[in-house]
């Protein structure tokens, strides 16, 4: 981003020269209001735009008026446009809040645009709830729903050919839902990219940036720049002890009503343990679980990233979502299927906060919620660790597995046969692949802390090559080499 000199002169030359012209702010409230009011200067927070602004009262409710000289005209431009904007900043802004709302993105309502002895005068709503605010007193599951509703508004803009370019807290405020406000520095450019790789988005596009937070130098975010990318790491630090008290609600026992075999007494650990750079809580599993790399593994050996979705059943945190959507850089559908509605709320959040893209957690029950609600298309790779035991309806549930095309199930057996009505868990194996005809299954091992089998059931007919291969990359992910056990051990 490029900034006018000329501009930047007019701002300071003219920084405050209304408060000196009372009468002026006098007459244009007259003129524009049908009754009294009480009027309140705000405080500046930094230099920024420029503006003198106030908080007006009325009996029909309270505004917020912004004041700028006419000859202060926009003072930036990105890298990639022709010139500066000569258009005056509040004349300017109230073109662009106007062609916002036109794009369907929520801004505050206008009550009046005025000119009176070479000053500009934008009158609109006055959205009282602060973003940060908002998000202090928001639940996990509200701060989530915030940061989409924020991203959806800022699509709308890149939709319609406009970029903010000022994209921080401070211009965004909260009104049953995400209002964005100070349109001085946007403007009307078509970007040809992607969404996701916009200005707004990540804040430097093409040959254009945007400018940094004006107090970036005092806070720890590492991205500077006024984008979604900086909001996200906002975000982040509110979700962050949120996610951590959740947690609490995501013990995994009897006491959750979705196991319904064996006796899982009470606990107070999660199930799966959880490692990332916010949280570190060990859980009842390992944490040196090498299912969700077995898993990432054979999903790169057996399937094309951009044709196959994933779908893990009793998904639990989303530990195994999450590892391979990192590992597919997002390209793969992922989707968890819980039916513990608190677990699917933390395996969003931490999906949040790694970074996850194409995750997505939905409350079910197997056998009793409609598979189809899901819209799953085109070949899948099924996960069903350690829960199969645990469906209650599983006719019903291997009816609705055969409507769809599946390729492979990766499956996690308890050996106790309590789980499968008296008979063994090769039993049920081979009564689920039966059901659902397929042609071949593979025993891969066992988990390294319950020395539960792993086994792999594969559609296709027998591919001896195919199956060596199989084997071979489970065998390295299970017995890892000395040199990997010393370093696990350090």
């Amino acid at each position: 981003m490029q900034f006018n000199q000329e501009a930047l002169d007019a701002k300071m030359r003219h920084l405050d020269e209304i408060k000196s012209r009372p009468d002026v702010v006098e007459k244009v409230l007259s003129r524009n209001l049908s009754s009294d009011y009480e009027i309140t200067e705000n405080t500046r927070v930094w230099i920024g735009g420029g503006a003198t602004s106030y908080t007006v009262n009325t009996q029909q409710g309270r505004f917020f008026l912004k004041i700028k000289h006419k000859d202060v005209t926009v003072e930036s431009k990105l890298e990639e446009e022709s010139g500066f904007i000569s258009e005056p900043c509040i004349e300017h802004e109230y073109r662009m809040v106007k062609l916002a709302e036109k794009a369907g993105t929520r801004v505050p309502r206008i009550i009046f645009f005025d000119e009176e002895e070479g000053f500009q005068f934008l009158a609109v709503e006055y959205v009282e709830n602060s973003f940060e605010e908002t998000l202090e007193r928001a639940t996990i599951e509200e701060v989530l729903e915030i940061w989409q509703e924020l991203v959806d508004n800022v699509q709308r803009l890149f939709e319609e050919g406009i970029v903010h370019s000022d994209i921080h807290e401070y211009n965004i405020r909260y009104k049953n839902g995400v209002v964005l406000i100070d349109f001085e520095e946007a403007r009307e450019f078509t970007q040809k990219c992607s969404f996701e790789e916009s200005l707004d988005c990540i804040g430097k596009s093409g040959k254009s940036s945007l400018g940094e937070f004006p107090l970036a130098d005092k806070q720890a975010y590492s991205v500077k720049y006024n984008s979604l990318a900086r909001m996200r790491q906002v975000i982040k630090a509110y979700l962050v002890p949120k996610a951590l008290e959740h947690i609490k609600k995501c013990y995994y026992d009897s006491s959750n009503g979705i196991c319904a075999a064996l006796d899982h007494g009470t606990s107070e650990l999660t199930y799966q343990s959880i490692q990332n750079d916010w949280i570190n809580v060990k859980g009842q599993r390992d944490q040196q679980d090498f299912r969700p790399l077995l898993i990432q593994r054979l999903f790169s050996v057996l399937c094309d990233d951009s044709k196959y979705t994933f779908i893990d059943v009793g998904s639990n945190n989303g530990l195994f979502g999450r590892e391979l959507s990192k590992a597919s850089r997002g390209n793969v559908r992922c989707i968890g299927l819980e039916g513990f509605h608190a677990f699917n709320v933390l395996a969003k959040a931490l999906a949040f906060l790694e970074d996850c893209k194409n995750t997505e957690y939905y409350d079910f029950l197997c056998g009793e919620d409609d598979l189809s609600a899901l819209k799953i298309e085109g070949c899948t790779f099924w996960s069903i660790c350690s829960v199969w035991h645990h469906i209650q309806k599983r006719e019903a549930f291997l009816s609705q597995l055969k409507a769809l095309d599946i390729q492979y199930i990766f499956m996690e057996m308890p050996v106790q046969q309590e789980c499968y009505d008296g008979h063994s868990w090769e039993e049920e194996v081979q009564k689920i692949k039966g059901q659902l005809g397929f042609a071949g299954s593979i025993l891969l091992g066992f988990s390294k802390d319950y020395q539960r089998p792993l086994v792999l059931l594969m559609k296709g007919r027998k591919d001896m090559k195919l199956e060596k291969k199989i084997k071979r990359t489970a065998k390295r992910v299970l017995s890892p080499t000395l040199l990997d056990k010393m370093l696990a051990l350090k």
